[in-house]
Formats: C-alpha cells, sequence, structure tokens
C-alpha cells in the first residue's frame, strides 16, 4: 500500500524493510534498533539519497519528493 500511495503521489520511497527483514541482529526486540540497525537504516537513507541527489540537481529539482 505505501508504495501504491508513494507512486501515485510522486513521493520517493526508501524501502528499508528488503534491507533490515530477516535480520534479527538490527533489533532489540520486534521494534527497536540495535546499534547495527541504526548503522543499517543511516546507510541505506544516505546511499538512497546520495544516488539520487545527481538527478535532481539535473533536472532542477529541489524538492525530496
Amino acid at each position: 500500500i505505501l508504495k501504491r500511495v508513494a507512486d501515485e503521489q510522486h513521493i520517493r520511497l526508501i524501502d528499508l524493510d528488503t534491507v533490515l527483514s530477516g535480520h534479527s541482529e538490527y533489533f532489540r526486540d520486534f521494534v527497536h534498533f540495535t546499534p547495527e540497525g541504526h548503522k543499517k537504516v543511516a546507510e541505506t537513507i544516505f546511499a538512497e539519497l546520495q544516488a539520487d541527489f545527481p538527478k535532481r540537481l539535473a533536472s532542477g529539482t529541489s524538492s525530496l519528493n
């Protein structure tokens, strides 16, 4: 549902579920991250935004959508 809504609204969605799913070492429990989990989330978001940045510069788009 989130992917569909993001597509319909032209909003960028970074899928952390794919990266974190199945990796119990990233969670203290079912919700809270371990230090390794926080690091993985930060690295994933940074990489996705960094990869998208040159495209936004070339298109003149300044929003984060």
